[in-house]
């Protein structure tokens, strides 16, 4: 795999049941818009570590976010706690260059959570950074 290669591809699940991958079975690329157009209808968002055993999913419906799909128990009042649950998803691109202008490296880290207003009305985050290596980190920006 090329270092520039994308290492966690998504896939968005709506409530209706269509699923948006980012790259389709033909190899073409679904773009991140489809997505925004439909975010009033995701049920579901989800990372994929294209190389090691790494799944992160977003339930936007209870505001919970699983890993390889462990399911905890969930206290039943977790979802009247949280109104206006949304995605929060994107990458943050880093490149080195020396003084000549060339590439001496380029690193990707990606940013996946939600948002929400607790009870109270207060905007909360909820939000993983995720080096290309599968490392989590919970919370910083």
């Amino acid at each position: 795999m090329k270092e520039h290669e994308l290492k966690l591809l998504w896939k968005a699940t709506l409530d209706n049941g269509v699923v948006l991958s980012q790259f389709n079975s033909n190899g073409t690329e679904t773009k991140f818009q489809d997505v925004i157009d439909n975010f009033d209808n995701l049920d579901t968002f989800e990372l994929k570590h294209v190389s090691i055993d790494l799944l992160i999913k977003v339930d936007l419906i209870n505001g919970l976010i699983t890993l390889n799909d462990y399911k905890s128990a969930t206290p039943d009042n977790l979802k009247k706690q949280k109104h206006n649950i949304r995605l929060i998803y994107f990458r943050r691109n880093n490149v080195d260059i020396n003084i000549k202008g060339e590439i001496l490296r380029k690193t990707t880290t990606y940013f996946i959570g939600y948002q929400y207003n607790d009870i109270n009305g207060q905007n909360r985050k909820v939000l993983l950074n995720i080096d290309e290596l599968g490392n989590i980190i919970l919370g910083d920006m």
